[in-house]
């Protein structure tokens, strides 16, 4: 099984000073952390429910700081590999047909356990201040039984996913709204900051605001699939205070950004940019949103029959539209 195997002991042994009195030394108080001159500790330790919570008050990026401490492991004992199981899931089945690394997951809250003697995959929704607020886990890669929430958690306490990171969207100024954890993976592997729902049916208006009405979020990117979940996902939109933030992303023939990656990862960045040049801002889809549907009407819910309309593109920096007919 692959488990994390930073500890808390691990993390404390490393992270002490020289300094008698000082409270890094004291039973449960904050230590230094490593990724930064830190003389008075700035960084809190704990374990909660079985997972290791770390938190660098300072701003330090939480994966990065395992990284340090999973470089003190043993080569040899940084994985320990179980027995493929045909049923379940583990983590090296996972990151293969997500095309993500081990490490990378790892850092990331991922760990494989047992689910009543079969592998699975645990992940962890983790808030700003490195609290755990529940467990996620992915039982199969398919199927319509994937998840279940871990006994205890549930989608209203898991909230956002990713918002332990949201540093790095603060810093950059916009930020990727998605639906699933697969989604908000693919778009840290390729250095993009994101945030996602456990699914678009669970919407915390609280939350959202919150986490993304932030001033230093200028530009909220919210991927559209194209399904029931895309739909009640506009839905949503539509009703947020972050409305005015938002520009969305159709992906064409892509469900998601992780089908985008997989299915090309040499050409991912250069698509995903493409797909940013040509996103919606959200009144643009409005006036859209509102001709289409006068166009259905008048026409008993068919598009008229003499030039089919093939695209309906806002032009976002003048917030205008073009309509390009097609005989």
């Amino acid at each position: 099984m692959y488990t994390n195997l930073v500890t808390e002991e691990l993390v404390r042994d490393q992270a002490v000073c020289g300094r008698n009195r000082c409270e890094c030394r004291t039973n449960g108080g904050n230590v230094h952390c490593p990724m930064h001159d830190d003389t008075e500790p700035s960084m809190s330790v704990t374990t909660e429910r079985g997972t290791l919570l770390i938190k660098c008050h300072s701003g330090c990026l939480t994966p990065e700081i395992l990284k340090h401490y999973r470089s003190f492991l043993p080569p040899s004992k940084t994985f320990v590999p179980r027995n493929p199981d045909p049923i379940g899931l583990t983590i090296q089945k996972f990151a293969d047909a997500k095309g993500f690394d081990i490490s990378f997951l790892l850092d990331n809250y991922i760990s494989e356990i047992q689910n009543f003697n079969h592998p699975a995959l645990s992940f962890e929704y983790i808030d700003e201040t490195g609290g755990l607020l529940a467990t996620r886990i992915r039982l199969t890669m398919s199927g319509s039984k994937k998840f279940i929430w871990k006994t205890g958690s549930s989608a209203r306490d898991a909230g956002l996913y990713g918002r332990w990171r949201m540093k790095d969207a603060y810093e950059k100024g916009y930020v990727f709204l998605c639906e699933g954890e697969s989604d908000c993976l693919t778009l840290w592997t390729n250095g993009y900051p994101a945030i996602g729902l456990p699914g678009v049916s669970v919407w915390n208006e609280s939350l959202i605001e919150e986490s993304l009405a932030d001033l230093r979020i200028k530009t909220i990117y919210a991927f559209i699939e194209p399904d029931t979940g895309g739909t009640t996902m506009l839905r949503n939109l539509g009703r947020s205070t972050v409305s005015d933030k938002i520009k969305l992303i159709f992906g064409g023939s892509y469900k998601d950004f992780s089908e985008m990656w997989t299915a090309n990862r040499q050409k991912f960045q250069d698509s995903l940019k493409n797909l940013m040049d040509s996103s919606y801002e959200w009144e643009a889809y409005q006036k859209i949103a509102r001709i289409v549907g006068h166009v259905l009407r008048e026409n008993g819910g068919k598009m008229p029959s003499v030039g089919n309309l093939v695209s309906i593109q806002s032009n976002t920096s003048k917030r205008g539209m073009r309509y390009a007919r097609k005989d």
